[in-house]
């Protein structure tokens, strides 16, 4: 009888529930006196007839390691966000029926509704600072439907303040070339003590540089102005994290987040990656398209490459994509040759790119 236990993938330290009917029942009708049978048939249907439910609680919690998450001090309008990671470590699909909340200051969703094998998914919440104030809590049911019924519940705290107001509510530096990304300007109120200060500005990522302005005391509000940019050896990619704002106010201390995100791309981008001639008989001639992009418009002053056999046209006007036609003209030598062709624009000055090149005579 399966009492709804799924199965474990290989390799995962989880003790399964025990299939208590196939452990019972032998011993009941083999060795219990006839007059007795019936009390222990009866305590074994009560037994069974718990939800199968129960079981499920605890194998859909293993799939968690984090349920509960305190927001902190966050301001009216801000954008506070939370992400619950959980993994399926069974061999069968999990699939989510529903997920819901007991409040409407978290609205939640999810990635994925089903998961195979090993696969990731997040229950995302959101903190609704916009239409919520106060100290609110709110517990998060996930419902799952296959393999079995089970549910989870999580748990998101939080303090929203009306008295401080900050605008934007995050930091967005958008997306492009390290050149393009821009300054942001964050300005912060704070209403009533005229003493409130903020004494620091951190955060744990160290490519975001801040700039925090003398404050502007008002008889009912205290303002502040806060820079926020990347510094120029940010790595390409998504940046993301929070930077905290730690306030004082008479003796108390609060960190106030302040989420901030971007995408820092490279200045010239290439495809392919790798450019491949492959199969070339000699002295064949054989051509190949390679793509450059930037944000900004550009020119492309010269292509080098150090073997010989490769022509293309480097001149060209000035457009954020160019359409490069490669031409190459095989030797008499066969067998893998490999090089690297570098093209030359003027982005900045000047700014090359590198390309992998492989060459199959045959």
């Amino acid at each position: 009888m399966n009492l709804g236990t799924a199965r474990i993938a290989p390799g995962t330290n989880v003790v399964r529930p025990v299939d208590c009917s196939r452990a019972i029942y032998p011993f009941v009708f083999c060795h219990l006196h006839a007059s007795h049978a019936w009390r222990w048939i009866v305590g074994i249907l009560v037994c069974l007839s718990v939800p199968v439910d129960g079981y499920g609680q605890d194998w859909a919690r293993k799939m968690f390691s984090e349920f509960r998450h305190d927001f902190g001090t966050v301001v009216k309008g801000e954008e506070a966000e939370h992400r619950f990671e959980f993994q399926n470590i069974y061999l069968e699909e999990i699939e989510i029926d529903r997920i819901s909340s007991s409040c409407g200051c978290a609205q939640v969703s999810y990635t994925n509704k089903k998961l195979k094998t090993w696969e990731k998914a997040e229950i995302v919440v959101k903190f609704n600072t916009k239409a919520f104030s106060g100290q609110r809590q709110a517990t998060i049911s996930v419902n799952f439907a296959n393999p079995f019924r089970g549910e989870v519940q999580l748990t998101i705290t939080g303090l929203i303040r009306t008295d401080i107001q900050i605008q934007p509510g995050a930091i967005d530096f958008g997306s492009g070339a390290m050149a393009n990304i821009k300054t942001q300007i964050v300005k912060i109120t704070k209403y009533g003590n005229p003493n409130w200060s903020i004494r620091d500005v951190q955060s744990a990522y160290g490519n975001i540089a801040v700039e925090l302005s003398k404050p502007r005391r008002f008889y009912d509000r205290t303002e502040y102005e806060l820079k926020a940019s990347l510094k120029p050896e940010t790595p390409t990619g998504f940046c993301q994290g929070e930077l905290f704002l730690v306030a004082m106010e008479g003796n108390r201390e609060d960190q106030i987040p302040l989420p901030f995100s971007g995408k820092v791309s490279a200045p010239l981008e290439i495809s392919p990656q790798v450019l491949d001639f492959e199969k070339v008989a000699p002295g064949q001639t054989v051509s190949r398209k390679v793509v450059l992009k930037s944000d900004q418009a550009f020119s492309l002053k010269d292509v080098i490459c150090a073997a010989s056999g490769f022509a293309c046209d480097a001149k060209s006007s000035p457009k954020k994509v160019h359409f490069v036609e490669l031409k190459y003209t095989a030797d008499m030598t066969p067998g893998r040759h490999e090089t690297v062709i570098t093209f030359v624009t003027d982005i900045g000055g000047e700014c090359r790119i590198e390309l992998p090149t492989i060459v199959t005579i045959e």
